[in-house]
């Protein structure tokens, strides 16, 4: 990846956690069609890697207004849902990735975990971390309606355009 791509996803990348720690949703729907574009290999590994530490770093900020019970089954059923929708990805041939990528956006397409896909997390975790941080100075302040809308929208147009380039 040019020195260019990566300060462009480092920034999308800082702007997603912004966003997820400022409204609580929008990281993925953001991250996975961008990486679709211009690094579909760290597929689905990197945007679920920095997902982890962006979620444990609001759940704690949050701490005190989590609905545990709520965070519980929320967490079961992700995790049921993870695997069950590794293993559908897993089963698709790579030629059919970038229409999976952009029928189902949210997320990403199935791969397998490794060196590259986790380096390429670490190497963007400063952005995230820098977003994450920015969203905490604001998050109580920012009416999420206008940036939910913002995020459906970006997620919808980035859907379509993936949909559009694994049909041609």
């Amino acid at each position: 990846m040019s020195p260019a791509a990566y300060a462009f996803l480092a920034a999308v990348v800082a702007a997603a956690a912004f966003i997820q720690g400022t409204i609580g949703v929008g990281f993925a729907l953001i991250v996975a069609p961008v990486l679709g574009f211009l690094a579909p290999e760290v597929l689905p590994t990197c945007p679920l890697a920095l997902m982890l530490p962006l979620n444990a770093y609001v759940a704690w900020r949050e701490r005190a207004a989590l609905d545990r019970t709520g965070a519980g089954w929320i967490t079961a059923g992700r995790f049921v849902g993870t695997f069950g929708g590794l293993w559908v990805l897993a089963m698709l041939p790579p030629s059919r990735l970038d229409l999976t990528i952009g029928a189902v956006t949210v997320l990403a397409a199935g791969g397998r975990v490794g060196a590259p896909k986790l380096s390429a997390a670490a190497a963007l975790l400063p952005a995230l971390v820098a977003g994450a941080a920015l969203s905490r100075l604001v998050h109580r302040r920012v009416g999420g309606k206008s940036l939910r809308v913002f995020v459906l929208a970006f997620a919808a147009v980035s859907g379509t355009l993936l949909l559009l380039r694994g049909a041609g």
